[in-house]
């Protein structure tokens, strides 16, 4: 089920103003969809998707507690993130065939990952999960618009998807990792550096 926030026109404060009044309504495990309204004919949306969002948080949870000498099993990740073990099993399949993670059988088998996330795009992951995010669905060769050709912001909105993979291509998991994130706290701030600030 997909919840669908106000509409936000651009420049209109008020609306935002009720969004971020809503914001607690939102429940994590469900899609967002953040409506922004275009200018043209019709409002568009940026989904990111459950299935992107627990992907990186499981390949993310890899890159800090996994390697090939000790893989992590999905019963772990699953209580540790609150993902559910029939959703992970999902996830782990498209993963794996993009050759992002590795597994091993056995009692003491689990998961790690396959690349060192130093060099692991966040865009990769996201293209695994196979739901690619688009910020307005007539940007989507599939999706067939009748203002395509005579629509005058179009090119525009396309050049901010065209930036917003590029952002994805330019973060790695390791930029997401929560070890390298508490690392750096305590290499600038002190050891005594709380992990739940």
């Amino acid at each position: 089920m997909d919840i669908l926030a106000p509409v936000i026109p651009i420049g209109v404060l008020g609306d935002r103003r009720e969004l971020w009044r809503n914001k607690n309504k939102i429940n994590a495990d469900q899609n967002i969809n953040f409506s922004v309204s275009t200018g043209c004919h019709g409002a568009g949306m940026l989904k990111l998707s459950t299935r992107i969002r627990y992907s990186l948080r499981l390949v993310v949870y890899l890159c800090d507690h996994a390697g090939s000498d000790n893989p992590v099993q999905l019963k772990r990740v699953s209580k540790d993130q609150g993902i559910s073990m029939r959703y992970l099993e999902q996830l782990v399949v498209p993963l794996k065939s993009s050759g992002i993670i590795k597994s091993v059988a056995g009692k003491k088998g689990g998961y790690y990952l396959a690349l060192p996330p130093e060099s692991l795009k966040v865009a990769k992951v996201v293209e695994a999960a196979g739901e690619e995010p688009r910020l307005l669905d007539c940007l989507d060769p599939k999706v067939k618009c009748v203002y395509k050709d005579v629509c005058s912001s179009r090119k525009m909105w396309g050049l901010v998807n065209a930036r917003m993979w590029d952002v994805l291509n330019e973060y790695t998991i390791s930029d997401l990792s929560e070890k390298e994130m508490y690392a750096f706290r305590e290499k600038t701030f002190g050891k005594n550096v709380t992990r739940n600030c």
